[in-house]
Order: C-alpha cells, then structure tokens, then sequence
C-alpha cells in the first residue's frame, strides 16, 4: 500500500487500501497472487469475472467484438500463469 503497511488479512487491506495501488494490484495480477496466498479462494473468482467485465467493457467502449472463445483462453491462461506462479512460492522456488 501507498502508506507501507504490511497489509495480511481483509481487515488491514480495508483500513490502508488506497485507489492507486489498488487498481496497480488488481491490474498486475498482485491482488489476485495476495488472495490465494492467505486464502482467500473465494475472492480468486471473483476477480477473476472482474478481468472478464473488464475485458469485455474495454472492447465495447471501442465497439469491437469479443471472441467469447480468445477471452476464455486469455482467462484460463492467467488463471493458469497465476497458479503455477503460487506453487512455486509455496516450494519456496520463487
């Protein structure tokens, strides 16, 4: 967080959270590593539909069509690059 702290639970995350870093974690991928690291699973899906939104409102602000397909190998593909970045740090070969 902006302010430093040495955030470990929703608690902490809630009183420093600050908009700027925020969406830095979210959109590199940190917030999502920091849920699955102190189990927080059930959050893991929700950013994961957020990506999807997100995606999705990008390419019809530019009036593109989304190929339902390419977005759900793009997902599974970070979803897949995230798992295995979180099994590395959990054997400690990271």
């Amino acid at each position: 967080m902006a302010n430093g702290a040495n955030v470990r639970n929703i608690e902490k995350l809630c009183k420093n959270a600050d908009i700027e870093s925020m969406v830095n974690y979210f959109l590199n991928g940190t917030i999502l590593k920091w849920c699955k690291s102190y189990g927080y699973n059930d959050l893991v899906g929700e950013l994961l539909e957020l990506n999807d939104t997100l995606i999705s409102k990008l390419y019809e602000i530019f009036g593109i069509e989304i190929n339902p397909e390419e977005l759900e190998d793009f997902l599974r593909k970070y979803d897949e690059l995230f798992n295995n970045y979180s099994n590395l740090v959990e054997y400690k070969m990271l």
